[in-house]
């Protein structure tokens, strides 16, 4: 994808960072619809602060993606991750819906406050954990 359809609102600190955004910036198609901000930040409807590393327009959605940096194999669900040789922790799906969610409704609000009615037929906002340097996944 051109720097003219992939916009980069704040430059990364981790090197794993930009490796994962430059991956998927050279899968992603050259071609309308699809466009893509990378790093930037919203305020939900409630003034609490989330950090975004990755928002794709595709053709039928929105997708959100959080980027992880593990290595090793991972085993869990949606609520529990486990990578060998580190401890359980907190799985990022479950943040990333909830971040999908707040910046869906932050959407849909906007666009009521534009056109003085609610959307209709509006697609979804998909939530996506990304892993990049990650070969194997298990989940």
């Amino acid at each position: 994808m051109k720097d003219g359809r992939w916009v980069t609102i704040a430059d990364s600190q981790f090197p794993h960072e930009k490796q994962g955004l430059e991956i998927v910036k050279a899968l992603l198609p050259d071609a309308p619809p699809f466009r893509a901000w990378a790093n930037f930040e919203f305020r939900d409807n409630r003034g609490r602060w989330h950090e975004v590393d990755l928002l794709v327009l595709a053709r039928d959605c929105l997708y959100l993606i959080e980027l992880k940096h593990y290595r090793g194999i991972l085993t869990g669900n949606d609520h529990v991750w486990l990578r060998s040789g580190h401890r359980a922790e907190d799985s990022p799906l479950l943040l990333t819906r909830r971040k999908a969610q707040y910046f869906s409704s932050l959407l849909k609000d906007s666009l009521r406050q534009l056109t003085g009615h609610a959307p209709k037929g509006a697609g979804p906002l998909r939530p996506g954990t990304g892993v990049p340097a990650q070969p194997r996944v298990r989940l």
